[in-house]
């Protein structure tokens, strides 16, 4: 899931915009979700607590890569 953090472009669109900010909250599985979770944005209690902080960027622009 997403939410738009900037004033949408066009409010009725369901896909955010080039250049838009959007945060999202991510789990990272290691062998699918059979596997082992290694990363979440939601917060960890274990093995070192850390609050949940979703995950910021720019749509569009750069700031996000993909293998």
């Amino acid at each position: 899931t997403y939410e738009v953090i900037t004033p949408p472009i066009d409010p009725s669109s369901k896909t955010p915009a080039r250049a838009q900010r959007v945060e999202i909250d991510y789990t990272l599985w290691i062998n699918d979700f059979e596997g082992k979770q290694i990363d979440t944005s939601k917060g960890t209690l274990f093995p070192i607590p850390r609050a949940p902080q979703p995950f910021a960027f720019d749509v569009g622009v750069g700031q996000v890569r993909t293998i």
